[in-house]
């Protein structure tokens, strides 16, 4: 009985105001628009605050909204109602993972409104779901009252406004995957930098507490409802970085390399552990630096080989994901097989001749010959040689 006298004194209400003009077609959207947090590999989180708006409103007394996610990925820890503006009913429910939020208002209502917020969680990582998400919200037309009222109800005289177009009223965030400490939580407007739009957009929250005009949920790192010292100190941190940041519906490519040889950039020692986000679509170029006297050995491209033997010693050398549409493995060795000038892993007569023709040149010289530079100082001369007499006779193989 209860139930049924709410219902009929909400209908009677929404009845009440149903006067005046049309209503524009309404918008929702989500802010921030983009979002990157920190993911500690499925331990400690960081929750993302994020504002859903409604933009044209004219006139409106209710509104329905559906936020839909993937529950492997996300999860919403709260959900919170915009009372200043919805002041009547307001109501929230789950059905199949979506969340259904309501609300209405004694008064029409116009213009640009913020409908609520949410506190929304990663549920993946390394060795879990990966933490890429989206996060949609659109215009829900039906509630669960029986009968059902639509949105959106206005002031309009009928008392469910048809005239309103709910086709383009969708929007999403996305979340990119993160691992480890290296999130770029700085990176507002997922470009892959935190730069000077994203320091514009920081300092101009820093310091503001919600609900003050200066306050972006964007810059509260820590989503508690105020950008603090705490999260100055996080954006300074990725502010000017000189690595990319991870990207949205992006894929992943994990670099290794042998533990004494050489390097890979960016790779395990300088990104992410090795994790790099790349663009759907995108080409990435990593390179493989050997370190003086060793070789590049093989790169192994999803466990393939892409060489199969030892590169010019000091040559650099690099390769290039074209157009990535998958996740990928790069794994680098190296070989060290000092004084083999002509690469058939042995050290014998012939690299001898290709020795003592590029005795005594420098770099740039027409003779010079970058193997026989064994010492690494851009010319040939007896300390090459010493080093070459003591390997005289290896093989590499």
């Amino acid at each position: 009985m209860r139930k049924t006298t709410i219902l009929l004194l909400t209908t009677a209400l929404l009845v009440l105001f149903s006067w005046g003009g049309a209503a524009a077609d309404p918008s929702v959207t989500l802010d921030p628009a983009y979002v990157q947090r920190l993911f500690h590999d499925c331990g400690e989180k960081e929750p993302i605050r994020v504002h859903i708006k409604l933009s044209g409103a004219v006139n409106l007394l209710n509104y329905s909204i559906k936020v839909s996610y993937d529950p492997g990925k996300l999860e919403i820890l709260e959900f919170h109602h915009n009372d200043t503006d919805w002041d009547y009913v307001q109501n929230a429910y789950f059905r199949d993972h979506d969340l259904y939020m309501f609300g209405a208002s004694s008064t029409p209502v116009n213009g640009d409104v913020l409908l609520g917020w949410l506190l929304v969680e990663h549920q993946g990582g390394i060795n879990n779901t990966p933490c890429l998400g989206e996060l949609t919200v659109e215009l829900a037309r039906e509630t669960t009252y029986d009968p059902p009222f639509y949105n959106f109800v206005t002031s309009a005289p009928a008392f469910i406004d048809d005239s309103v177009d709910f086709s383009g009223a969708y929007a999403a965030i996305c979340i990119p995957n993160h691992y480890d400490t290296d999130a770029c939580q700085g990176d507002f407007d997922g470009d892959a930098d935190v730069d000077q739009d994203d320091y514009d957009r920081f300092y101009a929250a820093y310091p503001s507490t919600f609900p003050g005009a200066n306050y972006d949920p964007a810059a509260d790192l820590d989503s508690d409802g105020d950008v603090d010292d705490d999260d100055k100190a996080t954006f300074d941190a990725d502010f000017n970085r000189t690595l990319p940041c991870p990207v949205c519906n992006g894929h992943e490519i994990v670099t290794s390399h042998d533990e004494v040889g050489g390097d890979i950039y960016p790779g395990p020692d300088t990104f992410e552990n090795g994790h790099v986000s790349v663009a759907d679509g995108a080409d990435y170029t990593f390179n493989i630096l050997p370190d003086p006297n060793y070789s590049v050995l093989d790169v192994l491209v999803d466990d393939v080989s892409s060489l199969g033997n030892c590169t010019p010693i000091g040559a650099d050398r690099s390769y290039t994901f074209t157009n990535v549409t998958a996740d990928h493995t790069l794994h680098a060795s190296f070989c060290q097989c000092v004084g083999d000038i002509d690469g058939n892993l042995e050290v014998t007569s012939s690299d001898f001749l290709l020795f003592r023709q590029a005795y005594g040149s420098t770099e740039g010289d027409a003779n010079f010959n970058p193997r026989a530079d064994l010492d690494q100082n851009k010319s040939i001369t007896s300390s090459d040689f010493l080093i070459f007499r003591q390997n005289y006779g290896n093989s590499c193989q």
